[in-house]
């Protein structure tokens, strides 16, 4: 079992974390069922410290997915609060 930090993107951010359960990612981790994902917010080159960890359930690759990308199947394990302002929903406030 493996620990993957994975950034987001501060404008996908707020919808990634209202529940999704998959990510469609470039597979240059060699990403495995069991791995733990924590997910970090970005925007600016700047990593702000709100995270969520989830697990890798599943992975799809191949069903017209380009070669290199794959899908994962996430069951979210916790999230670490962040000191930066967002709402109750834990949303990023642009």
């Amino acid at each position: 079992m493996k620990t993957h930090e994975l950034k987001v993107k501060i404008q996908n951010w707020n919808k990634y974390n209202n529940k999704t359960s998959w990510s469609l990612r470039e597979d240059d981790r060699n990403f495995a069922i069991g791995d733990i994902c924590i997910f970090r917010p970005i925007k600016d080159n700047c990593i702000y410290d709100f995270r969520i960890i989830k697990e890798i359930m599943g992975i799809t690759k191949g069903y017209g997915l380009k070669e290199s990308f794959c899908v994962l199947d996430l069951k979210l394990l916790a999230t670490v609060p962040s000191v930066y302002e967002s709402n109750e929903n834990n949303q990023f406030i642009a």
